[in-house]
């Protein structure tokens, strides 16, 4: 789990420094797999629970 927590941070340090159009494009591949889509949704809603636990 925490490998796929280290792929996740090094997955949204590069969207923030891919181009806008980059990052449309990226959305609607994840978007067109819906399936993947909502795994990341879920991955990132727990990650955000785990950070508010944090603090």
């Amino acid at each position: 789990m925490s490998a796929l927590g280290a792929k996740l941070t090094l997955v949204s340090i590069s969207v923030r420094n891919v181009s806008l159009k980059q990052l449309s494009y990226i959305i609607k591949q994840i978007t067109r797999n819906s399936l993947l889509f909502s795994a990341l949704l879920l991955v990132l809603g727990a990650q955000m629970i785990a950070d508010n636990k944090k603090t």
